[in-house]
């Protein structure tokens, strides 16, 4: 999986097909450097420009070829395996659920109590802020091939962050039934209602190209 124009082969956190397919394709750029390279280098020097440089040269540069069109085809598939299996954890995890089963289960975390969100433990105790002064900012990033969904907090006319969470399924049916405002700064528009609505192209968009 390339990440920021790395390859991970972090074995524990990707997913099995992605690690194996960063191990083919390094095995095949190290091999073709390793052999390819070589042979046409001392291939020139020992004939010259005679013909079987320049065979060597197009069964070389034709063998490159070919290996990156495998390689860019597999890749396609496995990023719609990918995105596919995204989608399905996306439609379970955030599976609908009623408004009220969704605040419970917030109260039982100790997210939100009858009036607000508790926020900020100090010497004075919990702080909680009225859900009519409450603003939230909804970003996801991917991390290897993770999607990490979070929802921000603020007080309104307060550009001081108030806590972050991880969006699970009772935080994303409590906000979106209840009739909160997502505020989209720095995400697209539409970034929130595409979970329900465009999952496959929330997958995409935030996986990017991660093969």
């Amino acid at each position: 999986m390339v990440l920021k124009g790395k390859i991970s082969f972090d074995k524990k956190n990707l997913p099995p097909y992605i690690f194996f397919y960063n191990v083919a394709l390094i095995t095949f750029f190290i091999a073709w450097f390793a052999l390819c390279l070589p042979l046409m280098a001392v291939i020139g020097i020992i004939y010259g420009e005679a013909t079987i440089t320049y065979i060597t040269l197009i069964v070389s540069f034709s063998i490159f070829a070919v290996g990156m069109i495998i390689f860019v085809i597999l890749a396609s598939r496995l990023r719609k395996r990918l995105v596919d299996e995204k989608c399905a954890e996306i439609e379970k995890e955030f599976e609908d659920m009623p408004l009220e089963q969704a605040t419970q289960i917030l109260k039982d975390k100790g997210v939100i109590n009858e009036s607000g969100f508790i926020l900020k433990e100090d010497i004075f105790g919990s702080k909680v802020v009225p859900f009519d002064r409450m603003q939230f900012l909804f970003y996801a990033y991917a991390s290897l091939s993770e999607l990490c969904f979070r929802i921000a907090l603020a007080e309104k006319n307060d550009n001081k962050l108030q806590a972050i969470y991880s969006l699970d399924g009772a935080l994303y049916n409590f906000l979106n039934k209840y009739g909160f405002d997502i505020d989209y700064k720095e995400w697209d528009k539409k970034a929130f209602s595409w979970i329900a609505k465009e999952k496959r192209l929330l997958c995409k968009v935030v996986l990017g190209y991660r093969i």
